[in-house]
C-alpha cells in the first residue's frame, strides 16, 4: 500500500487498522496536531501491520501540509520508524541506505518561500516526478524489496 501526501496518511492509518504487506509514504505522513504541536495520536496506536513494514521517502524542503520537515520527522518517530535507524539522506548514502525506514532527499534544491510556494510543491512531489525516475531507481527498488522479517 502506498500514498503521496494525504494519501500517505491514509495508507498509514489503513495499515495501522488492517494488516498489509508493506506501506510506502511519499510526501508524508503529515498528520500533525498543530495546536498542541504533536503528531497525530493514531501513529502511536497498536498497529495491525508490523512497523518494520512502513517506509517513508521525503524531501528536506517539503513544507506542504506542515510548517516544517521536522514535523514530518516527528511523525516518523511517533510511528516508531526510528527503531529501524535514523533518517538517511539518499543523496549522500547508497543502497541499502543503512536499512532505514526513513529516506530523505534534498534534490532538487528549491527556493521555498512558504508551504504552498512553487519550491515547496516541487519538493513535495519530487519523489514521484518522472524526470527523476533514473535518479530514484535504486531508492524505489529498496522501498519495494527491502526485507521486512
Amino acid at each position: 500500500m502506498s500514498g503521496q501526501s494525504q494519501g500517505g496518511g491514509h495508507a498509514t492509518l489503513i495499515a495501522i487498522k488492517h494488516k498489509v504487506a508493506r506501506v510506502i509514504c511519499t510526501g508524508s505522513p503529515k498528520d500533525f496536531y498543530q495546536k498542541q504541536n504533536v503528531p497525530a495520536a493514531y501513529y502511536k496506536e497498536e498497529s495491525a501491520t508490523p512497523k518494520n513494514r512502513f517506509f517513508a521517502f521525503n524531501h528536506l524542503q517539503d513544507y506542504t501540509g506542515s510548517t516544517s520537515p521536522e514535523q514530518l520527522l516527528k511523525n516518523c518517530k511517533a510511528l516508531g520508524l526510528y527503531e529501524f535507524g535514523s533518517p538517511v539522506n539518499v543523496d549522500a548514502e547508497g543502497y541499502p541506505y543503512h536499512h532505514s525506514r526513513i529516506l530523505m532527499t534534498g534534490y532538487p534544491i528549491v527556493d521555498v518561500t512558504g508551504p504552498q510556494s512553487e519550491g515547496s510543491l516541487t519538493a513535495h512531489f519530487s519523489m514521484l516526478n518522472p524526470k527523476n525516475a533514473d535518479r530514484w531507481k535504486q531508492v524505489w527498488i529498496y522501498l519495494l524489496t527491502e526485507p521486512t522479517p
